[in-house]
């Protein structure tokens, strides 16, 4: 299940090609966003490509079975901290809705 989700994960991107897989934006090996893109996300100013970034990472790494938050860490290298805060935004935004991950509890077991 972990392996197969990035490339079950149909995204519609404003400026990429329609109906691309998770596993089409992986540049590296074990990356779901290119490293230019993290690098984007993460630059100040970037407030709704971030909140995108952290819904689309949120949801892959919670239906694939891994916690979110450090997913988002690792992806972003950003510290853990920051990954929880901004989750937390983007939860408050609404755009987290009907995503959770309950550690223990996957959808694989």
């Amino acid at each position: 299940m972990r392996a197969a989700a990035p490339h079950c994960i149909a995204l519609s991107l404003d400026d990429g090609p329609p109906n691309m897989t998770a596993h089409d934006l992986t540049t590296t090996e074990g990356r779901i966003l290119p490293a230019w893109l993290a690098e984007q996300v993460v630059a100040r100013g970037n407030r709704s490509e971030r909140m995108e970034a952290i819904e689309l990472l949120y949801g892959i790494a919670a239906l694939s079975g891994n916690p979110p938050v450090q997913a988002i860490q690792q992806e972003l290298g950003i510290p853990h901290r920051t990954a929880s805060d901004w989750t937390k935004k983007a939860r408050a935004e609404g755009r987290l809705a009907g995503m959770s991950f309950i550690v223990g509890r996957q959808a694989d077991g």
